[in-house]
């Protein structure tokens, strides 16, 4: 059996207040018998939403080293101290040339750091902001609960992402996130990245078979007004369990992970799984620009 939490929260431009609120809800989670809390995407830094300048000059301060720096040990100690694991996303410090900093998000566990991956597609001013990244690209890990991938955001609307780490045998994939809305005067279900946000999730699980875990930012911040609705989602396309748009913590348990992928990936529409139906060799295309 396994439990997943996923959190809908609001950073602030303060890496020790906000590491203080992670603690508390991995606290919370652990206690309601999570064994995987996922957090938005820049949650320890805050999502950028000042001008560029400023912005800058707060991510290179604040970024860190990973796994050596002390958010990453704390957070390493915490999952050790309460046998969860735990996904979060932040800026990177590069070891080799302190110049250069990455979005990336970060997977340790009850067995310490586990790995980490630099957001490939970037958007809007973050590629002002960060680097990217050639040297990361996807990656499945092995964990007692499962094979957990990540990607962040951005990623979720180029589908070879997923698809990526669906062939590497990813059957959780965790997706920090930061997405706001279009137009924030819009009713919700007219907004148009409201509506690419809910679809993109459902969309993702269901042509992979996977659980898939977003975990967004919420309400205004700066220039953004943040969606929220941090989605657990099925291998069917199902949301079996949301935040909404609040700040808190969604759960729901699998009574056996690996059977339930694998009975999507093989049974499921009477024999038909749109994974084991790829012919790589018909999309010639996609490994070129266009």
């Amino acid at each position: 059996m396994v439990k997943i939490a996923t959190t809908c929260m609001r950073s602030e431009y303060d890496v020790a207040e906000n590491l203080a609120k992670m603690m508390k809800w991995i606290d919370e989670a652990a206690n309601n018998g999570a064994n995987l809390i996922v957090f938005p995407e820049i949650c320890l830094q805050c999502y950028p939403c000042r001008d560029l300048i400023t912005e800058q000059e707060y991510q290179w301060k604040t970024a860190e080293l990973i796994p050596e720096g002390e958010s990453t040990q704390t957070l390493i100690r915490k999952a050790k101290e309460k046998n969860i694991y735990i996904v979060w996303g932040m800026t990177e410090l590069d070891k080799e040339d302190s110049y250069k900093k990455y979005n990336t998000n970060v997977l340790v566990g009850p067995e310490g750091y586990i790995g980490k991956y630099r957001k490939v597609h970037r958007g809007l001013s973050e590629n002002f902001i960060w680097y990217k990244s050639d040297e990361f690209g996807f990656n499945v890990f092995d964990t007692s609960i499962g094979k957990i991938g990540m990607c962040t955001c951005l990623d979720k609307a180029h589908p070879e992402s997923a698809l990526e780490l669906a062939a590497l045998g990813a059957e959780i994939i965790a997706m920090p996130t930061g997405w706001p809305y279009a137009n924030s005067d819009l009713p919700t279900e007219e907004d148009t990245m409201y509506r690419f946000y809910q679809l993109y999730d459902r969309a993702r699980a269901a042509e992979n078979s996977v659980y898939w875990v977003s975990s967004n930012t919420v309400g205004l911040n700066g220039c953004y007004n943040f969606v929220g609705n941090s989605n657990i989602v099925d291998p069917s396309g199902k949301i079996v369990a949301t935040t909404g748009e609040a700040e808190g913590i969604a759960y729901y348990e699998i009574d056996d992970l690996q059977a339930d992928v694998y009975r999507h990936r093989t049974t499921d529409f009477l024999g038909f799984a749109v994974s084991q139906g790829r012919r790589p060799e018909m999309y010639k295309n996609l490994v070129s620009e266009f």
